[in-house]
């Protein structure tokens, strides 16, 4: 019997699941990524996954077909190394060769937007389409596209980087170089952000679902700020609506959480700056996976190769 294991790498924490041929998942475990303690413990940490993993699912190494890993940032693909990771200290260190070197099974890896991507298509809101948009706001925003039924991920393994289109052309100083980009404006860090430059006062911690609470009850700062925020995101998710034609998106990630605001304003931004046809015959949905939607993905990935 083939089984794949799932990883989905994150800034925090490292979540992993076992994966049979027909989809049922044998188990899930998750470990603190320890990404302060240096690259070595982030290894350290991906070891402590695996060997967890097997011990409840009682398989051995010998029972695992291949593993399939989500990853943050820039996939060098000939050198098979993170070539820039903002949030793990992993920038070009071989960790894939080191997990294939210790366990004997080949690992295969995707940008973790295009791994969530994937579980969604599958296993969740995306199950029955062929051209899919696949979205997650959060801290940052990252997006995948399933077209003609195959998940597009570029020469380099790494498209749609929609988080760094350009919104606003002489705008904010990015930390990747450009200007302006969507993220600066339309994710939960940016509403965060916003909040504190306007001396907006929601206790020692402001995130961006404080905001959206506040601005529930009627707080008429929290109403611009989340306004402001979610027309960014229209605006760059209209970009994509109209560069790929898709039937669905599907919109996952932290800010979600917020409630049906968030979908009812990407649908509103569609509406008003989308090409006719096109808005006409795309329809918007929340991820179905949720906060799973990666780990599932990168063992579809293992499994669909």
């Amino acid at each position: 019997m083939e089984n794949y294991i799932g990883i989905d790498i994150g800034g925090t924490g490292i979540k992993g699941i076992i994966l049979t041929a027909e989809n049922k998942r044998l188990a899930k475990a998750c470990v603190p990524s320890c990404s302060q303690a240096g690259s070595e413990k982030v290894c350290e940490q991906i070891f402590t996954l695996i060997d967890s993993l097997l011990l409840h699912s009682n398989l051995s190494s010998n029972d695992i077909t291949r593993i399939g890993m989500g990853i943050p940032g820039h996939w060098d693909k000939e050198k098979r190394v993170l070539s820039h990771c903002s949030n793990l200290p992993l920038s070009n260190i071989p960790f894939v060769e080191k997990i294939e070197k210790k366990y004997g099974i080949e690992v295969i890896t995707a940008n973790d937007a295009n791994a969530a991507t994937l579980g969604e298509y599958i296993l969740g809101a995306g199950r029955g389409t062929t051209n899919m948009l696949f979205v997650t706001v959060s801290t940052g925003i990252g997006a995948g596209a399933i077209i003609n039924g195959k998940l597009f991920s570029g020469s380099s393994g790494n498209a749609l980087e929609l988080g760094h289109i350009t919104i606003e052309q002489n705008g904010l100083p990015c930390s990747c170089g450009n200007r302006g980009c969507a993220e600066l404006y339309a994710s939960g860090a940016a509403i965060a952000k916003a909040a504190e430059y306007m001396y907006f006062t929601l206790g020692d911690d402001i995130t961006a679902e404080k905001v959206f609470q506040a601005a529930a009850a009627g707080n008429s700062k929290a109403c611009f700020i989340i306004r402001d925020a979610m027309e960014s995101l229209g605006a760059c998710l209209s970009v994509a609506a109209q560069l790929f034609d898709p039937e669905l998106i599907v919109v996952g990630g932290g800010l979600t959480k917020a409630g049906p605001q968030v979908i009812d304003a990407i649908k509103i931004g569609i509406k008003t700056r989308c090409a006719k046809p096109i808005a006409e015959h795309l329809s918007i949905e929340p991820a179905q996976l949720g906060e799973d939607a990666g780990v599932y993905g990168a063992a579809l990935l293992a499994k669909n190769k």
